[in-house]
């Protein structure tokens, strides 16, 4: 019976109740106006609140994990687009040492400076995008601090 009480506590979760909705802790969910045992409400409504607790942490790992893998992945694309930034610099140094003796140098110089700008604006962006994950991932981990301080201060309150 305490594991249904706890998924039903995970399913308010995933809802987006709160934690004082467990119905455990309504008017009609009360020992005293069940009649039941008070050792046994105890247990239901700590059941409720432990499979409550439990999603809203499995939620927010989820999310930071979810984020964590974004920003790989967006921190991979900014180093290959590194890569790519530092072999068009090359190039154009190997050039500017040779000196632009053709028309085909001149030719090769301006499409090397328009791919340097296309691939700094694309460097920008993805930078941009990874700083993004960063402040949702530091946003996520606030709200996981910040659940911690109300469900301790819910436990300390309820003593």
């Amino acid at each position: 019976m305490l594991a249904a009480i706890q998924e039903e506590g995970a399913a308010a979760a995933s809802q987006g109740l709160s934690i004082l909705d467990c119905p455990y802790l309504r008017r009609n969910g009360l020992s005293s106006y069940t009649g039941a045992i008070t050792r046994d409400w105890s247990l239901w409504v700590q059941s409720w609140e432990d499979g409550w607790k439990n999603e809203q942490r499995r939620q927010i790992e989820r999310r930071v994990s979810e984020l964590e893998g974004y920003a790989r992945k967006q921190a991979e694309r900014v180093r290959q687009l590194d890569d790519r930034l530092r072999e068009l610099s090359e190039q154009k140094a190997r050039l500017r040492i040779h000196g632009l003796q053709s028309e085909a140098d001149f030719q090769h110089n301006a499409d090397l400076d328009v791919q340097i700008n296309a691939v700094s604006d694309m460097h920008f962006a993805a930078y941009n995008k990874l700083q993004h994950y960063g402040q949702r991932m530091y946003q996520a981990m606030e709200m996981a601090a910040d659940l911690k301080r109300k469900i301790l201060n819910i436990s300390i309150n309820n003593v």
